[in-house]
Parts: structure tokens; C-alpha cells; sequence
């Protein structure tokens, strides 16, 4: 439905469904005061079938709380389908379709365990054709080929189930193009769509930045620079030089930082001691 002057059409459809094919009788309709419920061929067309027309007070959407839950079950469904597979609004209308094939094969707690789709049909249900919406396949295209040398598949988007066919229905990001096939491989891990879509800047964290504290050296004494940076007996605590002490002290603290100020740092250190050891 594109806008709301096709409701008329789509519900003489809907009611010649019903009879055809359940051989239900409708008698009571119920709505909200839309305009689209209000026009003269919907109010002729329940006239002539004797359908009682039954409308809601203004601004009292409870009146009409059965369909408004049940429009908001399928629209939160649907968003939670188009979440999990990264997929762009356009695709709201296979998201809906998805969520209402799957809502219709669902157990009910109010229908005693039953799945709606079990008490209209009498049918067992069957699930072991149910994929993950948005996923990975891999349709057979040789059929479409228009050459012999173009690839047998390609990677598509899983967008629901053909409702006139007992297919798929896949989606080319790479053409654009549809195709209804049964015979589709799926990869369940993977969702095409997230790797197409580009991210925003607000998606990504900044890293944490920490304030580097470096640590204070004081220049050396005269006295110490006399003095040799180690001395005969390296390994004892009393033969370590102001000199030793500082570049112990650099060490330990880019040992406790980044890897970056590590390197950085012990060239620094080199540079010094070469420095150190020219003029001395």
C-alpha cells in the first residue's frame, strides 16, 4: 500500500479472501475515524454486505487496543530484525513481512500453546526451512547468467520468504536485483550488510588518553660525574652512581608506561651516554 486511498481495494481483496478461502463471514468491522475508513464507497461497500462498522472515540486509541498491540508487536520485531542485520530502513517492508510470517508460527500462551498459523490451517508446522533474516546466502544464478563465464552464485542478503513461491527471496547488494530461488546456501554467522554500510564518527570511542608524569632528574654533581657509573662491584646497592640510579629510574618508568615511550626513551638514554662518554 502506498497511501491510504488504496485501503478500499486492499479490503475488498482481504474480505474475498476470507470467504473463498475459510468461508468466513464478517460481521462486525472494526476501526479508528480515519478518513480512509470514512469515505462513501467503504461505507457502501459495508452497507451492501451488512457488515456493522464500528469506530473508536477520538484520540482513544485503547478502544482499539487489540490492533494497536498488535501493530506495535510486529513493528518492534521488525526493528530488532533490521538491528541484527545491520540493514537500512528501506528494507522495513521485507523486516514486516519476516516478522509477521514468523509471529504466525510462533506458540501463543492465549491460544494455549498453539501457533496461530496451526489453529487456522489444522496443519503441523514446519520450521526446519526458518533462516536467520539478513544472513549470508548464496543463491543459485546460473539460471540468470546471461554468459557461461559468470560466477554460479555471488554473495547475497537474505531478506524473508517468497510468499507466492515455495523459494527465498535474496537480495545483491553488488546488482541491486532480486531473486526467488530454492536452492540457497546460508552462512548464519555472517551478516553481509554490516560491512557495506559505512560507520559513523559517533560509533567509534576515543582511547582513553593518560596524563605521562615524567619523573624528575636532577642534573649530576660534579662529584658524581668524577665518580665511574659503575663500579667493580656492580651488583651491591652501594656501588650504583647517581648516574645508574637515573637511568634506572628512566627504565622503570617506560617499563610501566607504553612500549613507545620504551623505545623512545632508551634512545635517548644511548644518546646521552655516548654524549657522556665523548666529552669525558
Amino acid at each position: 500500500m502506498i497511501n491510504k486511498r488504496e485501503v478500499y481495494s486492499i479490503f475488498v481483496y482481504f474480505h474475498t479472501f476470507l470467504v473463498t478461502q475459510f468461508s468466513a463471514t464478517l460481521r462486525v468491522f472494526q476501526s479508528d475515524g480515519g478518513g480512509e475508513y470514512l469515505s462513501n464507497k467503504f461505507k457502501h461497500y459495508l452497507l451492501t454486505k451488512g457488515i456493522i462498522h464500528q469506530m473508536s472515540c477520538p484520540y482513544t486509541p485503547e478502544q482499539n487496543g487489540l490492533a494497536e498491540r498488535k501493530h506495535r508487536h510486529i513493528l518492534e520485531t521488525a526493528i530488532t530484525l533490521l538491528q541484527t542485520a545491520h540493514l537500512p530502513p528501506k528494507f522495513w517492508f521485507h523486516a514486516c513481512a519476516t516478522s509477521i510470517y514468523l509471529i504466525n508460527r510462533m506458540p501463543c500462551q492465549i491460544l494455549q500453546h498453539n501457533s496461530p498459523y496451526f489453529l487456522l490451517y489444522g496443519s503441523p508446522l514446519v520450521v526446519h526451512h526458518l533462516r536467520i533474516f539478513g544472513c549470508a546466502c548464496f543463491p543459485l544464478l546460473k539460471p540468470y547468467n546471461s554468459n557461461k563465464l559468470q560466477p554460479k552464485t555471488s554473495t547475497c542478503i537474505f531478506l524473508g520468504y517468497a510468499g507466492q513461491y515455495k523459494g527465498y527471496l535474496c537480495f545483491s547488494i553488488r546488482t541491486n536485483r532480486f531473486f526467488v530461488t530454492r536452492h540457497v546456501l546460508f552462512d548464519e554467522s555472517m551478516f553481509p550488510y554490516s560491512y557495506v554500510l559505512p560507520v559513523s564518527p559517533s560509533t567509534f570511542s576515543s582511547p582513553c588518553l593518560h596524563p605521562i608524569v615524567f619523573p624528575l632528574i636532577s642534573p649530576p654533581t660534579p662529584a658524581a660525574v668524577s665518580q665511574p657509573l659503575l663500579s667493580s662491584n656492580s651488583f651491591s646497592q652501594s656501588a650504583l652512581s647517581p648516574h645508574s640510579l637515573h637511568c634506572l629510574r628512566l627504565c622503570l618508568f617506560c617499563h610501566l608506561h607504553s612500549p613507545l615511550s620504551l623505545l623512545i626513551l632508551t634512545s635517548s638514554l644511548r644518546i646521552y651516554v655516548w654524549s657522556y662518554l665523548f666529552h669525558h
